[in-house]
């Protein structure tokens, strides 16, 4: 899913393509998923031919989210991470078909918290439906 500003001329499509994307700036985490997005970015860009414009920044995911509703380029998020948006954000589709990016967690055995339970829980069904 690509994040945006809701002011940003591509937030009234329903899907976004990446011919729309040559001319934007890819904010990116340099910690967590951003070296792996950055990698997914470098492949998409040698397909479409055209150098993408990525920077990064010593944030969190959420702060990245904040960053780019001050307007300082669009982001990728995972689906999972789409209903944590901040006022004046939208996410739009990619239309072209994506593939997946790998995640992982860790999580201590004895944290007996019931959001990790419900969290592993939901984590557990998306990978299965994501596996049929």
């Amino acid at each position: 899913m690509l994040a945006m500003p809701t002011t940003h001329a591509l937030a009234e499509k329903q899907a976004v393509g990446w011919e729309d994307l040559v001319n934007e700036t890819f904010i990116l985490t340099a910690t967590g998923a951003g070296p792996e997005v950055l990698a997914y970015l470098q492949r998409r860009s040698a397909e479409i031919g055209s150098r993408l414009n990525v920077v990064t920044h010593e944030v969190n995911r959420e702060d990245l989210v904040h960053l780019v509703t001050m307007g300082f380029g669009v982001t990728l998020l995972g689906e999972s991470t789409v209903d944590a948006l901040v006022p004046g954000a939208v996410v739009r589709p990619l239309r072209d078909p994506v593939e997946k990016i790998p995640t992982s967690a860790m999580w201590a055995r004895h944290n007996v918290n019931p959001a990790l339970k419900k969290f592993l829980r939901l984590a557990s069904n998306r990978a299965s439906r994501s596996k049929g």
